[in-house]
């Protein structure tokens, strides 16, 4: 790993995500890029620069962001990672995507404080919608962490051949924390379901793929899949949730739900959405 992206609007849950970059950043050495979306003209990167020196209040935005970055970055307990900042107009989801490709990004990390009801399904947060439309894998944290040691993760799926690649690129994190990883497969109660046996021998493969770290297969029965994957975690006291993240047509999002994006709003437990080009 040697890139990772903290999107920040200067809240307390991106100054969390920040920190766990930083947690990360250390074991890994990569470099933290920290960057932040401002209300500029819609076409200011295409202005002139005389025409941009005449937006007083946009330079105002710009030397005030900047001032932030740079206090942010300059924390004393930060002195030993490596920083870039940058800053940018535009849609925030494009400016996220362009980054990402441009500079060869292994990982964004974002805070969260979630949604529910009609803004869950309709509208969702940044962190959701990034989710949901940057191919990069994204770590998504809730609350505080003041130490990374992920030594207890669940991987959710139903273990078919598409999530062998999300698995494999998976396994590179956990391999940081010399991690046991919970495979699990939710079966919802009220549908009809393969034999448990296809799921454990789909599962044996994937445990190979994992070695030499230990892996645990279960399965777990309950009303939705999302709130089952949860209730898992908690059960085995994991540290993490990692699943991958198929791409759903928003027509289908909205009637039926992504049970990446509502883990993103609903566990509390870090969750790591695996998505890639």
């Amino acid at each position: 790993m040697k890139n990772i992206l903290v999107p920040t609007d200067f809240s307390d849950c991106a100054a969390n995500a920040l920190h766990v970059a930083v947690l990360l950043a250390r074991k890994t050495g990569a470099k933290v890029h920290v960057y932040n979306r401002m209300p500029l003209p819609y076409n200011w990167e295409r202005l002139t620069r005389l025409d941009q020196a005449k937006d007083r209040e946009a330079l105002q935005q710009i030397q005030n962001t900047k001032i932030l970055l740079k206090t942010l970055t300059g924390n004393p307990d930060y002195k030993d990672v490596s920083f870039h900042t940058a800053y940018s107009g535009g849609y925030l989801i494009e400016a996220i995507r362009n980054y990402v490709d441009t500079r060869d990004i292994d990982l964004i990390i974002m805070g969260s404080h979630g949604v529910s009801g009609l803004d869950e399904q309709i509208i969702g947060s940044n962190t959701q919608k990034v989710v949901r439309q940057v191919n990069c894998p994204v770590m998504v944290i809730k609350e505080p962490v003041n130490h990374i040691d992920f030594k207890n993760i669940v991987f959710a799926s139903n273990f078919d051949n598409e999530d062998i690649q999300p698995f494999t690129k998976f396994t590179t994190i956990a391999r940081l924390f010399d991690a046991t990883i919970h495979l699990v497969a939710v079966k919802p109660t009220a549908i009809f379901h393969e034999p448990d046996v296809l799921y454990m021998n789909a599962m044996e493969e994937y445990a190979e793929i994992a070695k030499p770290l230990i892996c645990k297969s279960h399965i777990h029965a309950d009303f939705w899949v999302e709130s089952g994957i949860r209730n898992f975690a908690n059960e085995v006291q994991a540290d993490m949730i990692a699943i991958s993240n198929k791409n759903k047509h928003p027509l289908r999002r909205i009637f039926q739900g992504s049970k990446v994006e509502a883990l993103v709003n609903h566990s509390n437990l870090p969750v790591l959405s695996i998505d890639y080009k």
